[in-house]
């Protein structure tokens, strides 16, 4: 059959022998280990006859019942999948490529696509002149695993071809900063540049999204304009996905001058086969929209996320392809955002440049005026009931962290207010480790000893003296530590 080559990247891999060899069996039985591996499975079948699907017993019945969804070309085309229409082998494939982690093709011998050849029981070898012929496989008992060995390996270097690319998204002037962030400088240069030096050993090309002036010599970066109907974040992902939804893209903001080449490494290792985000968590907090990686297979679901009544960036992180490990604590300051002056102010560069790279403040521009930022930094401990809670039912412990999130953007209340009024609430429900986590909260998001005393006092009225006494003993406790 005569098609195009594929991309080199994309994970179409066929399984081809002489009839009787027993390629639906080997598939079928992949399949289950396959699935277990959390990868997405398609099966291409190729058949020279009337296709007769659905029977039980069938080669598309089987592929079905043993979890994957079935395309099956012949003198007809048929899927399980519900794609309609007629399309040629190629766009078949691609389109394939943007939902599935692995495309097994059934057949196909005279095409060009990279092949399993497997004997029958004669063991006769495979036809002169196969294109991309990887591998032979004998009918054997061990034939299966060598199938699944091959896949693993050959995965991964699929995933080493696709393309890797680095976005940085510009924000525009910032109210607060009185300018747009990324023309901050430190050292003498901007802090857009910083970024994207430190990308660039790491990815195959950083592109910028997004509006405004950049410095001269990054001119010759390549740039698209945010995503029309989006707002955030999701606008310039969305934009680089569209732009390009076969790579894979790590997304950096524009206001992030404390990247490292140490935390761009760590993040860009921990990619690997069936994985198609990767959001980290800083302390077991909510995941981080921005210095993420996602892949162009997130394009669907993003775009969902973009049309929902209040779409945020953080609510990606709900879809189970996307991985949300916590950030080992030395490289947890590449994943600061800078907002405010007095977050310029109050920051201290390290001295290990291996880990936190030095940025020097005080040659930033920037006006004295702006609010506290929400973001909190990292809690260092915890106690050991809560670790122990989080290693026992992590998820429930996700679904509750998430869900404090979505509450407190709700509604206008800053990060401040929000954790004095979650303090005071601790203190009206006589919870004492609670008093003591709000209170630490409290502080890091800009709270003065002096309004965590007076949030606690006011509630004399309502819960009375006593009650309002252990709260203030409790807090003491924290602020007479800290």
């Amino acid at each position: 059959m005569n098609i195009a080559p594929l991309p080199d990247h994309l994970p179409v891999l066929a399984i081809c022998g002489f009839s009787n060899a027993g390629k639906t069996t080997l598939i079928e039985q992949a399949l289950p280990p396959l699935l277990q591996k959390k990868l997405r499975v398609a099966v291409v079948k190729h058949d020279a006859h009337r296709i007769d699907c659905d029977r039980p017993g069938k080669d598309s019945d089987r592929f079905f019942k043993a979890g994957a969804d079935v395309y099956v070309r012949g003198d007809q085309f048929f899927s399980r999948s519900h794609l309609t229409g007629t399309v040629s082998f190629e766009e078949t494939l691609n389109s394939l490529a943007g939902s599935y982690d692995l495309i097994l093709v059934e057949g196909y011998k005279h095409s060009p696509l990279p092949k399993i050849w497997l004997t029958g029981a004669d063991q006769a070898p495979p036809p002169d002149g196969l294109e991309n012929l990887l591998a032979v496989y004998p009918r054997d008992t061990l034939r299966q695993q060598r199938l699944l060995d091959f896949i693993d390996g050959w995965l991964r270097e699929r995933m080493n071809r696709q393309p890797f690319y680095a976005c940085i998204l510009l924000g525009g002037r910032s109210r607060r900063m009185g300018m747009p962030k990324h023309l901050l400088t430190a050292y003498g240069i901007t802090w857009l540049e910083k970024i994207s030096e430190t990308l660039t050993p790491f990815t195959n090309r950083v592109f910028l999204a997004g509006g405004g002036k950049v410095p001269a010599n990054l001119y010759h970066l390549p740039r698209f304009p945010d995503a029309p109907n989006c707002s955030g974040p999701l606008a310039g992902i969305i934009s680089a996905m569209r732009w390009q939804p076969t790579a894979s893209w790590l997304v950096v903001g524009c206001d992030m001058p404390l990247l490292s080449a140490e935390a761009v490494s760590w993040l860009a290792g921990l990619r690997r086969p069936g994985l198609w985000g990767i959001m980290s968590t800083l302390d077991l907090e909510r995941p981080e929209p921005l210095l993420a990686v996602y892949d162009g297979r997130l394009l669907a679901h993003l775009e969902d996320l973009a049309r929902q009544p209040f779409p945020r960036m953080s609510l990606a992180a709900d879809h189970e392809k996307i991985d949300r490990p916590p950030v080992p604590d030395h490289l947890q300051a590449s994943w600061t955002n800078i907002n405010t002056p007095e977050e310029l102010a109050e920051l201290q560069p390290e001295k290990d440049d291996r880990q936190f790279p030095p940025v020097d403040f005080s040659e930033a521009t920037v006006l004295p005026i702006g609010l506290k930022s929400q973001r909190r930094p990292p809690m260092k401990t915890y106690p050991s009931n809560f670790l122990w809670l989080n290693e026992r039912f992590g998820p429930v412990l996700d679904a509750h962290q998430h869900l404090g999130k979505v509450l407190a953007d709700a509604g206008p209340l800053d990060g401040k207010q929000v954790e004095l009024i979650k303090l005071a609430a601790a203190a009206a429900t006589q919870s004492e480790g609670s008093v003591h986590s709000h209170t630490k909260r409290a502080l890091q998001a800009g709270a003065s000893p002096d309004e965590i005393y007076h949030t606690l006092i006011l509630l004399i009225s309502t819960v009375g003296f006593p009650a309002t006494a252990a709260a203030l003993s409790w807090a003491r406790e924290i602020l007479e530590d800290k």
